[in-house]
């Protein structure tokens, strides 16, 4: 370029940039090239992948031929290749075109050989590339390891090459199917009939003597496929939990703000660390909207679970417990707040109620004698709208009212038709009572008037 500037500068040169390149390059000479190195590699060791350009099918969805995609597995010891043809290519698409050549072939290879494609390398480099991690573990599964090209050398993998070419000249060639089924049946009528029992111009001897002699060596296939998984990027959120498709699942302490891998199925979903893939935390897939939440990820101040609150009330008393196993069969786990809140009050050695003083603690009572009376007796004949109206009024936390009535004085002391929440109320009150020193009997009758 710098020549072609100097001369147009300096002498008004009226000729185009592409004459000067002729020139120069006839002044220097034919280059003589350099020689290429001879891979040679032991039965079983090595295959090498490649995409090509296949024929033009006809697509079943719009019903127009469209070009088709060519994959190539070529052995390197044997020149053996098993030919694929695709309309498109995703990662999981070329993770499960191996797959389908492991299978033809009847085992698998220690080394695969591919090019940089995204599919494969999502960052190419001499030392260290970064693999497409479901690619990374297809092949794991097998037994084979990922060793890329070098960037621009493709000499790397010249027996592929030669495959891809071999295929596109002779037998696709000018044709077009109307199925990617019949074409592939086609493929591999020819490569059976043609290409294995060819004598190879490098080793010079036939394909498929080659492959009898190689195939004895290919790792044997796993029991069971690859179960193919999705994946991606999350942030743990303030809930210390990561979102997956619109299930929540818990990450370990000191997560929170930080990204996390997720890998997921339809069975698992995995977390794991970003800088070395360390598996952090592995859920069963869990229902849309809901949570999954290890015991050791939970805050320590999370409340307690339904079988917990059953097993506390259950230490609290034998007939607190058969009262609220007997609630909770009735009313399943809406209603068992009751449990909870009585749980609680167990759970707080030094309850409010017994460590107020006493004028505080008389205060409560005449104020919560009154309510209760006015709301008893505007809903006489509705004592679960009167106990939910109790509740919003009066929180449980506040009160700490602890089931440790029998269910036979609860019975006494309520309607004579009382409901399992009648009773969990007049359960409460009757507890709060004997607390703080207040005449029971006459404090429920004169709330029930």
């Amino acid at each position: 370029m710098s020549i072609w500037q100097e001369l147009v500068d300096r002498h008004g040169f009226t000729g185009a940039y592409e004459s000067v390149k002729r020139f120069v390059r006839k002044l220097r000479g034919p280059a003589s090239p350099e020689a290429r190195a001879v891979i040679t590699t032991p039965p079983g060791e090595e295959a090498q992948v490649d995409y090509g350009t296949g024929p033009t099918i006809r697509d079943p969805v719009t019903g127009k031929y469209r070009r088709s995609r060519l994959f190539v597995l070529t052995l390197g010891f044997s020149r053996k290749c098993v030919r694929l043809l695709t309309f498109q290519s995703s990662t999981r698409i070329w993770a499960e075109l191996h797959e389908r050549a492991f299978r033809k072939l009847g085992g698998a290879v220690k080394i695969i050989v591919p090019d940089n494609l995204k599919e494969g390398v999502l960052k190419p480099d001499i030392y260290d590339p970064a693999l497409n991690p479901l690619y990374r573990d297809v092949l794991a599964h097998y037994g084979a390891v990922v060793v890329p090209c070098r960037p621009a050398d493709p000499d790397r993998k010249g027996k592929v090459e030669s495959g891809v070419g071999h295929a596109q000249k002779t037998p696709l060639k000018g044709q077009r199917f109307e199925s990617m089924e019949e074409a592939q049946t086609y493929l591999d009528k020819w490569e059976e009939r043609w290409a294995d029992t060819r004598i190879h111009g490098t080793t010079k001897r036939q394909v498929a003597a080659m492959f009898a002699e190689e195939k004895r060596a290919l790792l044997p296939l796993p029991l069971e496929p690859f179960r193919y998984y999705r994946y991606g990027e999350r942030t743990v959120h303030l809930d210390g939990c990561v979102e997956v498709e619109a299930a929540y699942y818990s990450a370990p302490p000191g997560w929170i703000g930080r990204k996390v891998h997720v890998q997921w199925d339809g069975r698992f979903v995995r977390l794991l660390d970003p800088k070395n893939g360390q598996l952090l935390r592995e859920h069963l897939r869990g229902e849309r909207g809901r949570h999954r939440i290890k015991e050791e990820d939970r805050p320590q101040r999370t409340p307690m679970g339904v079988v917990q609150l059953l097993a506390r009330t259950a230490s609290a008393g034998e007939h607190i417990g058969q009262f609220c196993k007997l609630m909770h069969s009735r009313q399943g786990e809406p209603l068992c707040g009751a449990c909870k809140a009585s749980c609680h009050s167990r759970r707080s050695m030094a309850s409010p109620a017994l460590t107020m003083p006493a004028r505080r603690r008389s205060k409560w009572k005449r104020l919560i004698s009154a309510s209760c009376a006015a709301i008893w007796n505007a809903t006489p004949s509705r004592p679960s709208a009167s106990v939910r109206l109790i509740h919003s009024w009066f929180p449980v936390y506040r009160l700490e009212l602890a089931l440790q009535a029998s269910a036979s004085s609860i019975s006494t002391a309520t309607c004579n038709t009382p409901s399992a929440v009648c009773w969990s109320a007049a359960a409460r009150w009757r507890a709060f009572a004997i607390r703080t020193g207040h005449s029971t009997t006459s404090t429920l009758h004169s709330t029930r008037r």
